[in-house]
């Protein structure tokens, strides 16, 4: 946001807060501590890959040992598998786990990108096999069909754990599914009900990812057809489902019927105690340590978004190893702010990025970052209760295309916008104090 006239400055503190010298760390962290050789420089001219090398050289094992760690320990471009490196959602978990086993209950996860749904449906999905639960695991596509979806899951439940078929049978002995069974006809939620209620000697658990992207309005009508039908016959069967929403009604269809029958859960934000649990976990996965100014700066910035927390880490993180380091120190931490800047720039539609850019250089740039972070702590949507603001949001919805304007309040046209935003104003305001830190929100 070059551009913004600096007296006006005043936002930039009620956002950031005010900035102190950052503490220097004692020589013996502050120095390199990865006793490594630097490469020849002949060997160092053109970039190789490391990752699947079977053989290192011993003086670059430590350090790219380290480097895979922190892929592993950060990973903002996929979600967490590994239940070990899974932080600060341990409530989550647990009302997903009470949900289905205690209340028998289908629930529905919604949320904005980067909450971590999909980090909390997979570790869910490893509990639950663990459990011996069986679990089909299902991301969803904008054309895929009720068929699809479901003659999947029929495949997936062995013909052992039908009621009318004997453990030796031979159907049983040959490895056949439930799927095998209804082969010939038409999957449909009567036919689902009546294979699902024959079930025993186990729980099915169906989980379906991305649910959002379901284009096919009957796909979703169908969907809460069958939760009612599996609650009212009491079949072993649950379904979680998870999407990109406000509200329940933006994943499954309308069905006053079935709403004693779901526990709808709205993934919150992480609190700052969480996100420092996220970088902690990764911190000791790797090896790494991070300088306590960096950390907090994590947690400021982040929002609560283990996206923006995990994205941050990473970056800062492969930063220090580069310069064979394992502390990582506040200016790794604004380093990786800049190159963030630079990847959320390329993913944005361009037209739309060049009016993000007028605008934050414009009188409304305080404005509209404010909105930013309103918008990244508040799941998208940011109220508007001030006339003042109101008439300004008006501005920018009717001559700059950036948000839409409902009523009392708004959104951003696309949800890559206030993490752009908001990531910007910190590479600026780390660029105006470079060696100062912001201090962390109460």
């Amino acid at each position: 946001m070059q551009g913004i006239d600096m007296r006006h400055s005043g936002w930039l503190t009620r956002l950031f807060g005010t900035r102190e010298p950052a503490r220097e760390l004692p020589e013996r962290e502050s120095a390199p501590l990865l006793e490594i050789a630097a490469p020849e420089p002949e060997q160092s001219r053109l970039p190789t890959f490391r990752k699947a090398s079977a053989r290192t050289r011993p003086r670059d094992s430590q350090i790219e040992a380290m480097r895979s760690k922190v892929r592993g320990a950060f990973s903002p471009s996929r979600p967490i598998v590994d239940s070990e490196l899974y932080s600060g959602r341990t409530r989550l978990l647990r009302s997903l786990i009470s949900a289905v086993e205690d209340s028998n209950m289908h629930v529905i996860i919604f949320g904005t990108r980067g909450i971590g749904k999909t980090s909390t449906l997979h570790v869910l999905n490893a509990m639950a096999r663990k459990a011996r639960y069986i679990v089909h695991y299902g991301s969803c596509g904008q054309n895929v069909t009720f068929a699809e979806l479901f003659g999947a899951v029929l495949s997936d439940i062995p013909l052992l754990f039908h009621q009318d078929y004997d453990p030796v049978a031979s159907e049983v002995e040959e490895g056949l599914s439930f799927a095998d069974l209804y082969q010939d006809e038409p999957i449909t939620v009567p036919l689902l009900s009546e294979a699902f209620t024959r079930i025993s000697g186990t729980q099915v658990l169906v989980i379906l990812d991305e649910f959002d992207r379901v284009e096919d309005g009957n796909v979703r009508r169908l969907v809460a057809e069958l939760i009612k039908n599996l609650s009212d016959r009491a079949a072993p069967v649950q379904l979680v489902i998870a999407g990109v929403a406000q509200n329940i009604d933006e994943i499954v269809e309308h069905i006053p019927s079935i709403r004693r029958n779901i526990l709808p859960i709205r993934v919150p934000n992480m609190e700052a105690a969480e996100v420092r649990e996220l970088v902690g976990r990764g911190a000791d996965r790797s090896g790494l340590r991070f300088a306590d100014e960096a950390r907090e700066r994590i947690v400021a910035l982040a929002l609560g978004l283990p996206y923006i927390a995990s994205l941050l880490a990473h970056h800062a993180s492969l930063l220090a190893l580069e310069a064979r380091r394992k502390t990582i120190t506040l200016a790794d931490i604004d380093a990786a702010v800049e190159q963030a800047v630079g990847e959320i720039e390329l993913r944005l539609n361009p037209a739309l990025l060049r009016l993000a850019r007028s605008a934050s250089e414009s009188k409304e740039g305080p404005l509209l970052v404010d909105l930013a972070r309103r918008s990244l702590e508040s799941g998208g949507i940011f109220s508007l209760s001030d006339a003042d603001e109101a008439r300004a949001l008006d501005e920018l919805s009717l001559g700059r295309g950036l948000v839409r304007r409902g009523e009392g309040e708004g959104a951003f046209v696309e949800d890559g916008l206030p993490v752009y935003l908001w990531m910007r104003a910190a590479l600026d305001q780390s660029r105006e104090a470079p060696l100062l830190k912001a201090a962390v929100p109460e």
